[in-house]
């Protein structure tokens, strides 16, 4: 998702991600169509259609490139804390930091969603899949019960701190970070203090992320 590169440099679905996001930005989402995102990408909107077939395909199309973002960042530098909370709360931060540059068009999305429930739907689904690999990136199980509970507790505090990342100003995150932090200690028992185990050192495969 460099943004340095041209158009004509990037592989056809980052352009038409950071294009529709672009458009996200300016635009309400639910006025923007797929020919729109098309031109601006500066692609024909049959080579558009060939990679992603709907706006919705192509949110799912980022919600896989900033999980593979995140476990790239983490098998690069696998650091990320000693107690699972801790681990936690690194993979989140790292999160929105692979998210920065797309955050105005991505708060213009999540205002527009509530008026699509099949798009509200899918991009759920997107973020408990994107929370069951960060849980199991730190070394805690999602199997079973106890990994339902797990994912849907982790959903609901990643959806909390998204409302405050949109409105975070500071220059380093510091209030997203606080209230990733709140939210972490708040349900730590649900979460973390259950058996888990240590993270894989060397990431996990999100070629098939949704």
């Amino acid at each position: 998702m460099a943004r340095s590169k041209s158009k004509k440099q990037q592989e056809p679905e980052i352009r038409l991600i950071n294009a529709a996001l672009a458009l996200a930005a300016r635009r309400r989402w639910r006025d923007i169509r797929m020919a729109d995102i098309a031109a601006e990408a500066e692609m024909s909107i049959a080579d558009a259609l060939a990679q992603v077939h709907s706006k919705t395909a192509i949110l799912n199309a980022l919600g896989r490139h900033i999980n593979r973002a995140v476990l790239e960042d983490l098998h690069t530098d696998p650091e990320i804390g000693d107690s699972p909370k801790d681990r936690l709360f690194d993979l989140m931060m790292r999160r929105f930091d692979a998210m920065r540059d797309f955050r105005s068009g991505l708060a213009g999305i999540s205002a527009d969603l509530g008026l699509d429930p099949c798009a509200a739907l899918s991009r759920l689904c997107g973020i408990q899949h994107a929370m069951a690999l960060t849980l199991e990136a730190a070394g805690i199980s999602t199997a079973g019960p106890c990994g339902v509970l797990r994912r849907q507790g982790l959903s609901a505090i990643y959806i909390y701190c998204l409302s405050v990342w949109f409105r975070d100003d500071t220059d380093d995150m510091s209030v997203t970070m606080a209230a990733v932090d709140r939210a972490l200690t708040f349900v730590d028992n649900l979460l973390v203090r259950r058996p888990s185990r240590r993270p894989h050192k060397t990431g996990a495969d999100a070629s098939a992320a949704h």
